[in-house]
């Protein structure tokens, strides 16, 4: 079961989906890619939105509902293995640290890693035998009760806010 997602943090993240394309699109020219931003719909990066949208509310639910805190040791090492990669580890270490921006982006990468290990540890495998043509069949039942904002095949169209073109796009560092 999909749950619903909320569509104002499925628009921000189409946004900001539609944005990281244009930039790619100009190569990264700010000014080509505000002319391309208009002519990226939502709709087109709806389906790449739900995933993220779903995965991040998931992982903060586990966060709150577990306690979990981004651990030390593997802040410090991911800081160590940027480090390493330098001429002079221990200057580049210490500008990490000053960074703020750095740091945090770095101590959101230690506390996914936190909740990936609790998740592997947690997780319960079961082997279910089943055939090709069988696996195929629910595949294709489930796509096939789905329409285009359907993500959870109930029969229901998702919908997101219209493009506002006067809002514009957010830029994410």
């Amino acid at each position: 079961n999909n749950p619903p997602l909320p569509n104002t943090l499925l628009a921000q993240d189409c946004d900001q989906l539609r944005w990281n394309a244009a930039q790619r699109i100009a190569k990264n020219d700010r000014k080509q890619a505000e002319k391309f931003y208009p002519m990226l719909k939502r709709e087109m990066f709806l389906e790449q939105a739900k995933r993220r949208v779903a995965l991040g509310l998931l992982i903060n639910g586990l966060i709150k509902s577990n306690q979990l805190v981004a651990d030390a040791a593997r802040l410090e090492a991911l800081i160590d293995t940027i480090a390493a990669d330098y001429e002079e580890p221990a200057e580049m270490r210490n500008a990490i640290l000053q960074n703020k921006e750095q740091m945090d982006h770095l101590r959101s990468i230690a506390l996914e890693d936190t909740v990936v290990a609790l998740v592997a540890e947690q997780a319960q495998l079961v082997d279910e035998p089943v055939s090709f043509s069988e696996l195929r069949a629910r595949v294709q039942a489930r796509t096939e009760n789905a329409g285009p904002f359907d993500d959870a095949g109930d029969g229901v169209e998702d919908s997101l806010p219209p493009d506002d073109e006067q809002t514009g796009f957010v830029e994410v560092p």
